[in-house]
């Protein structure tokens, strides 16, 4: 089904690598083509969905648009009421996400509430596969090198160990722990938003 011709709303996320350091560059060309080889690999009510890859005139992947955008400005900008059903409605969500991953062998690496996106009907979607990788031995030394977003990073990872997917799930559960802030207090806020030189778009790169 090509969403394009059918009147469907589609995200577009577009690449510009010509503006990127020769040593970037390489990284955002790897993680593209990983994000594109798992994206078409899998298919999960809970998983964002990649409906074409464009070429011309510049680079860009068409997704399954999400209306409410990411989790972290649905929680941040608007007063939308997170309810102690919603709270655990939004998790099993994003575990089922990160399971549909876990089954087929993948880690995500980087999840965080930027990376979840809300529908229309606010329902969650795990989404952003680029520093995603399957656990095979190929990629056994990617796997170890310190990638994703510092505040979200299982403690494991900077003590030399290899992605996992319990890392994911510690990832996860400080999505759940910003869920539970909201809930309790009506004031989202950041995971140890008290240290101050540790921002949410401070990331490992």
């Amino acid at each position: 089904m090509d969403p394009t011709t059918l009147g469907v709303t589609v995200a577009i996320k577009v690449f510009n690598f010509n503006v990127m350091s020769p040593k970037n560059r390489e990284k955002q060309y790897l993680d593209l083509k990983n994000e594109i080889l798992i994206a078409t690999q899998l298919c999960s009510p809970y998983l964002i969905s990649l409906y074409s890859v464009v070429a011309e005139p510049r680079l860009c992947l068409v997704l399954e648009y999400c209306s409410n955008g990411s989790l972290f400005h649905l929680l941040k900008n608007t007063d939308y009421p997170v309810t102690w059903s919603i709270l655990f409605k939004w998790a099993f969500e994003m575990t089922k996400g990160l399971l549909a991953l876990h089954n087929a062998n993948i880690v995500h690496r980087d999840i965080k509430s930027l990376n979840i996106l809300v529908t229309e009907n606010f329902e969650l979607k795990v989404a952003d596969f680029g520093l995603s990788r399957q656990l095979v031995e190929v990629n056994h030394v990617t796997l170890t090198k310190l990638r994703g977003t510092y505040t979200y990073t299982a403690p494991e990872i900077y003590d030399g160990d290899n992605y996992t997917p319990k890392a994911d799930i510690y990832s996860a559960s400080l999505v759940v722990w910003e869920l539970l802030e909201k809930a309790l207090t009506g004031v989202y806020k950041t995971p140890y938003s008290e240290y101050k030189n540790l921002t949410l778009d401070f990331q490992i790169i």
